[in-house]
């Protein structure tokens, strides 16, 4: 049974959200020694971006400033090309990109509803 894209939404919310919680406060050089905010960060990536595989492209173009294509591509980096993303860029997309992709999804799910 396919997940309804709403539950995709969801959970690209909740995995961006976790991405801001553990790493306010800290910077890149806390972000690379700290082994398990590490992983954990990068994890919650790979979510997002499989979760935005999952949406359709009807709700991905309500929210065109997003390039959901380089989102769901930076997971099959992260999942199968590990070291083709230097560190610098992944800190680049959690301070850059991250916080971007959770008001945009903030702001579809309060317009439907959820």
């Amino acid at each position: 049974m396919s997940r309804s894209w709403r539950l995709f939404l969801q959970g690209i919310e909740e995995a961006a959200a976790r991405v801001e919680r553990r790493t306010q406060g800290r910077g890149y050089e806390q972000f690379v020694a700290d082994e398990v905010l590490y992983d954990a960060v990068v994890r919650n990536l790979e979510t997002i971006g499989e979760a935005v595989k999952g949406l359709p492209a009807s709700v991905r173009a309500q929210a065109p400033s997003i390039d959901w294509q380089r989102v769901a591509g930076l997971r099959d980096i992260l999942a199968h090309s590990y070291f083709a993303i230097d560190n610098p860029t992944r800190w680049d997309v959690i301070r850059n990109k991250v916080p971007h992709l959770l008001a945009e999804v903030r702001r579809l799910l309060a317009e439907i509803g959820v």
